[in-house]
């Protein structure tokens, strides 16, 4: 059966955008105005692909991305306390706008974080003992280690390169073939079934995300009975038009002494962005002095207090890697203190080995 119209106009420009390396925007939207068939006639996904991601996450956490971007490789809340088991690291998007209003709840506004991610930094997310996520009701089992979990994502892997071809009838009851080659031939099979065949559609990102990536951050505020409606529409801003409105809001932080909730704005925490080089401890020592100035004399000053942390030797321990978690991002950790060091104190289940 050939292609509708729609569906060959859709395989020339998404030909022409991976020509010229542009963004590709995967169609997994299936509704009554789909037809079905075209939505399976795709293109395996390989590695330097641009693929356009959503993820939807509460306002707060929004506000945290789009001031000092994020990493996949540092630690992301979880719905539920078994994603942590299974999947520890990456920040969870899918190439579905709909299925990322259904990621995360808050009373305090919703939001999708739109932008485009390399292929080579997804994965799929793996799920122990089964092949996809797991409902209510269920008792799933964490990985116990990596060996574990490697074990599964090799079975996702050979089971998608397995994947057999699938059929369908049309209205006069024909049988015809639907060739699914683009999931057995993509870089990633088990990538490329994830975000097709998964209802979800979903991907871990473990890639580093800077602010100025972000496309557009979708947001729903609450309503006037003081909850958020997911079924109304969305609203569109650049990230500009995001961090103008919301940076100031005042988030909770806690409880004073008599147990009256404190609020906070929310600050940058990191030294550097999530993908900026350091050469060496120098680079560290002049990006604090720069930053606090007006709490240090002297550069001499930055770098004398640093050594008496421990955070210019490769091996830090104690408050001076306290400090490395909140500050640095898991790029420049590798770079300062090794690879090895963010494995054994950083890494999780082996996520990023």
């Amino acid at each position: 059966m050939m292609p509708t119209r729609q569906r060959l106009h859709d395989i020339i420009v998404e030909s022409i955008n991976r020509m010229l390396g542009e963004v590709r925007y995967v169609d997994t939207t299936t509704d009554d105005k789909t037809n079905w068939y075209d939505v399976h006639q795709q293109e395996p996904i390989k590695n330097g692909d641009k693929i356009r991601v959503y993820h939807g996450c509460d306002l707060e956490t929004a506000v945290k991305i789009a001031i000092q971007g994020t990493s996949g490789k540092v630690y992301h809340p979880r719905s539920y306390s078994y994603e942590t088991g299974m999947n520890p690291l990456g920040i969870f998007v899918t190439t579905n706008f709909k299925t990322a209003k259904t990621f995360g709840s808050s009373n305090e506004g919703m939001c999708i974080i739109e932008f485009t991610a390399d292929a080579s930094d997804l994965e799929a997310p793996v799920w122990n003992g089964q092949d996809t996520f797991f409902g209510q009701g269920t008792n799933p089992q964490p990985f116990r280690n990596k060996e574990e979990r490697n074990k599964q994502k090799q079975h996702y892997r050979q089971k998608a390169l397995n994947t057999p071809d699938d059929y369908y009838y049309d209205n006069q009851f024909n049988k015809h073939n639907i060739d699914l080659s683009y999931i057995r031939n993509s870089t990633k099979p088990e990538l490329a079934q994830s975000i097709f065949q998964n209802i979800e559609h979903q991907a871990l990102f473990m890639g580093n995300l800077n602010p100025n990536q972000i496309k557009r951050v979708w947001v729903n505020l609450p309503t006037e009975k003081g909850y958020v409606d997911t079924t109304k529409p969305y609203q569109p801003l650049t990230r500009k038009q995001f961090i103008k409105q919301f940076a100031n809001k005042q988030f909770q932080d806690g409880y004073d002494k008599n147990w009256q909730p404190k609020y906070k704005k929310i600050k940058r925490e990191r030294l550097f962005l999530p993908n900026e080089n350091v050469k060496d401890f120098n680079d560290l020592v002049d990006k604090i002095y720069q930053q606090d100035r007006k709490y240090y004399k002297s550069r001499e000053e930055v770098e004398q207090n640093l050594k008496q942390a421990g955070l210019l030797q490769k091996t830090p321990t104690g408050l001076a890697q306290d400090y490395i978690k909140h500050h640095l991002w898991p790029k420049q950790i590798i770079q300062l203190y090794g690879k090895d060091y963010f494995q054994q104190h950083f890494d999780r289940l082996g996520q990023t080995s």
